[in-house]
């Protein structure tokens, strides 16, 4: 009986989530943030910003997933997590740019609510690619 008891217990801790993996991969979405914002415009490429976000969030959760490297859903996981913490930061950002006004307070509620739902994804996205290509290797 305690055979079960360990065996259910080992795989609760494989499942668990890498809070180090996480911060890593929130801290280096932030960073691609701001270097995709500064440097895409200076060669000519014009995009919307939010897309800035989504290519920081799917490299993260990509190096986030291969870091966990436990199997594809763990990745996928973690993943999302930077996903939705990177989204959230840039929305308090955005915040704090370009105010605390009523007229923009219905504007920045819809742009959130899309930016996380949309982050979450791309960040599951690159947090299982990254796990499939940690477990080819």
């Amino acid at each position: 009986m305690t055979d079960q008891t360990d065996q259910k217990a080992d795989q609760t801790d494989q499942r668990s989530v890498d809070q180090r993996s996480i911060l890593i991969g929130v801290v280096i979405a932030v960073v691609l943030y701001f270097l995709i914002g500064l440097i895409l415009p200076l060669i000519g490429w014009i995009l919307p910003t939010y897309f800035f976000l989504y290519i920081a969030v799917f490299v993260a959760a990509l190096i986030t997933g291969y870091k966990v490297n436990q199997d594809y859903v763990t990745g996928s996981i973690h993943g999302s997590l930077v996903g939705l913490f990177t989204a959230v930061i840039s929305i308090l950002i955005l915040m704090v740019k370009v105010g605390f006004t009523k007229q923009l307070a219905g504007l920045i509620v819809i742009l959130a609510v899309g930016n996380i739902g949309m982050s979450i994804l791309l960040g599951a996205f690159g947090g299982f690619v990254g796990s499939i290509v940690q477990m080819r290797r």
